[in-house]
């Protein structure tokens, strides 16, 4: 009788460690999945704000352009002849194009791995899907440009 009470006890011991080292296990990797998913939303907003700039300086660039191309027009309904020099370079800024890229590296990588589970927010992680799907086309239109 007293052997048998002695397998419980040590039986009980044996199964509270293990649960205690589970449950410190899911709270530590808890712990993990809470630092990557902050790791990655400030990551997504850093690849926010450095589209911004890049988008930014693409419009710059645009509107360069069309000065450039109204500039070309004009000089061919002016009555007397720009220099060749004034039009060789309205006419290469007219040529000039660029669409811009936007840096999406971490959604991407959030998307691509599953990791996106790791945002706890739903209405956050269901934007991001949408994110994905609409810098997708735009990819997919820019590089048809």
């Amino acid at each position: 009788m007293k052997g048998i009470k002695w397998f419980f006890a040590e039986f009980l011991v044996v199964v509270t460690g293990v649960l205690v080292a589970f449950a410190l296990n899911s709270w530590w990797m808890g712990l993990k999945d809470d630092h990557k998913e902050e790791v990655y939303l400030k990551q997504v907003i850093q690849d926010i704000d450095m589209s911004i700039e890049v988008m930014t300086g693409a419009i710059d660039f645009q509107k360069q352009t069309a000065q450039n191309a109204a500039g070309l027009l004009e000089s061919f309904y002016r009555d007397t002849l720009e220099s060749d020099q004034i039009i060789n370079q309205y006419a290469l800024g007219a040529m000039s194009f660029e669409p811009g890229g936007i840096i999406q590296s971490t959604l991407l990588s959030l998307v691509n791995s599953g990791d996106l589970q790791l945002i706890t927010s739903d209405s956050i992680r269901q934007e991001l899907t949408e994110l994905s799907g609409k810098l997708q086309s735009y990819e997919d239109s820019r590089k048809t440009v």
